[in-house]
């Protein structure tokens, strides 16, 4: 294995947990990111469908919309 140094800003320490810590495995880090992206897309797509009132969908209208969706990708 092979260790490497990075230059991380230090809003970015805190925001993902590494105040005190020495080392971390490079998996490790790149779990507490893709994590953090993935939040924030959640975060954002919530704000899309509030804005555009998919939020207001129900449980059958979103399986119509599905199933036109696949019909039409099956033609």
């Amino acid at each position: 294995m092979k260790t490497i140094a990075l230059k991380i800003k230090s809003s970015d320490i805190s925001k993902y947990g590494l105040e005190d810590v020495e080392s971390v495995n490079f998996n490790e880090l790149v779990d507490k990111i893709s994590r953090d992206l993935a939040l924030e897309s959640l975060k954002i797509a919530q704000k899309y469908a509030k804005a555009t009132d998919l939020s207001k969908l129900t449980l059958d209208e979103i399986k119509a919309e599905v199933q036109e969706f696949r019909n039409e990708s099956s033609s």
